[in-house]
């Protein structure tokens, strides 16, 4: 069982032996924003921002969503192209 914040909302899984994050959000999720291209991690087509607390403090960084097990996102803050609201800068574009 994962469990994690996926745009922020909760998310409770089975984990399936072997899937990937980038699996995840596409099949189950119907999030297509994030694109499958070399699966090797190269390309950065697939990238999203992983966040996890440490001492009350949000600590964010891109991921290869093709290389990383849904069984490691437990816990963390996951944001796709789709967590990003189009009508208002989220905190992590104010910071840039």
């Amino acid at each position: 069982m994962s469990e994690f914040l996926l745009n922020q909302e909760y998310i409770s899984q089975n984990v399936t032996e072997g899937m990937v994050l980038l699996d995840f959000l596409r099949m189950e999720q119907k999030l297509t924003g994030t694109r499958q291209a070399c699966r090797e991690g190269d390309c950065g087509a697939c990238m999203v921002l992983s966040g996890h607390n440490i001492n009350g403090i949000m600590h964010c960084q891109p991921v290869n969503s093709c290389l990383l097990p849904l069984g490691l996102v437990q816990g963390r803050h996951i944001v796709s192209i789709e967590g990003i609201n189009a009508k208002q800068l989220n905190p992590v574009q104010q910071i840039l």
